[in-house]
């Protein structure tokens, strides 16, 4: 284990940054009730703890020396998040733009401006994990419904051909490929 005597204030900013970060998770998560009060004193804790055990002391050592698969697992670890609230991040706004342009759509008089078809996508997730988010998510996405998966082909229901089906579902498996640690898959179509 590395010698955190020279590091004390690093460990102190870092052991205080998770410790507040577990109490905000855990108040909106209770919504502050009092009564889970005792089990965030524990769970707290232990979960800060478990961010070490996960992702390593503070900075590392500076000798090189050390678990280079605790490195390595936080790294993913921090990648994954990243990747994550960079996919939540895109899917709201892709929400909030396609709402809009749905309901632009759906209030156009004096008819409504759809053309609703279907289609299918052969996607390039490998993992069944990814391609049922893909499913999920793209569910998410204004316009579109996917309605049947089988292996890697996905059945979806799109409103408009004016809809940019293939670069929508393009984007999105790149997103979910970074968050599951796949490769970039390459082809695909939509």
């Amino acid at each position: 284990m590395a010698d955190t005597s020279a590091r004390p204030a690093r460990w102190a900013a870092s052991l205080l940054a998770r410790l507040l970060a577990g109490v905000v998770l855990w108040l909106a998560i209770t919504e502050g009730s009092p009564a889970a009060f005792g089990y965030g004193a524990v769970a707290v804790p232990l979960c800060a703890a478990a961010s070490y055990a996960i992702t390593g002391a503070p900075g590392g050592r500076k000798d090189g020396a050390g678990s280079a698969a605790r490195r390595s697992v936080g790294g993913r670890v921090l990648r994954s998040a990243r990747a994550v609230a960079g996919l939540s991040g895109w899917v709201l706004w892709r929400s909030i733009a396609g709402g809009l342009d749905v309901a632009r759509r759906a209030l156009s008089l004096p008819a409504a401006d759809i053309d609703p078809y279907w289609t299918s996508h052969t996607t390039r997730l490998d993992t069944t994990g990814g391609r049922v988010a893909l499913a999920f998510v793209l569910n998410l996405m204004p316009g579109t419904l996917s309605a049947q998966l089988e292996g890697k082909r996905l059945a979806v229901h799109v409103i408009s051909p004016e809809i940019d089906l293939h670069g929508a579902v393009s984007e999105l498996e790149s997103r979910i490929a970074r968050v599951t640690g796949e490769d970039h898959p390459a082809g695909g179509d939509a």
